[in-house]
């Protein structure tokens, strides 16, 4: 990832974050989605995109509902 795209991912996660944190009923939620913002900006950091979802990982999904 360019510093660009890391700039305008970590725009894009902030908005969100910001819209789901106002949507969070309890103060669980608001941790459990603090950690995920952390998670994903230290992905940003590394170059790797967190809004990018592998569709060819080769892994199945078991029980999960998907």
């Amino acid at each position: 990832m360019t510093n660009e795209e890391k700039q305008s991912a970590k725009q894009l996660l902030s908005k969100k974050y910001l819209d789901q944190k106002s949507a969070c009923e309890s103060a669980l939620e608001v941790k459990m989605l603090d950690a995920q913002y952390k998670k994903d900006v230290e992905k940003i950091e590394n170059g790797i995109n967190p809004f990018e979802k592998p569709e060819n990982s080769g892994f199945d999904c078991f029980g999960c509902g998907s």
